[in-house]
């Protein structure tokens, strides 16, 4: 018998890091995961994904997306889908501590792109 294709991993809820690679932890190949902690003020960079969509789902605080220029406020246990193509802005108004989830079928971009 063929042991499980499993993988576990921790959120660290307390990590001074912006970026912790979750994709990577779990061996994750099919899509990118990642969480991402933003202090009050420090904006993620502009970013636009021709075929990718993403999942942006907040865990603390509460963050503004400035998406094809109208903002979009989430705050906790909010999710919001982006699909390919707007040029995607993310800017916390308070401290941010949240997930993202990028993918496009069959491809994966490596963390942070």
């Amino acid at each position: 018998m063929t042991s499980p294709d499993i993988a576990f991993s921790t959120i660290v809820r307390d990590n001074r890091e912006r970026f912790q690679p979750l994709r990577r932890e779990l061996g994750v190949s099919s899509f990118g995961m990642n969480l991402i902690v933003l202090q009050p003020g420090q904006r993620g960079r502009i970013h636009a994904h021709e075929h990718q969509e993403e999942v942006f789902l907040v865990l603390e605080g509460r963050l503004t997306l400035l998406v094809e220029g109208v903002e979009h406020v989430l705050g906790p246990d909010r999710l919001v889908r982006i699909g390919p193509c707007p040029t995607t802005y993310p800017r916390p108004d308070l401290r941010f501590k949240g997930g993202l989830v990028g993918a496009r079928a069959g491809v994966v971009a490596a963390d942070g792109d």
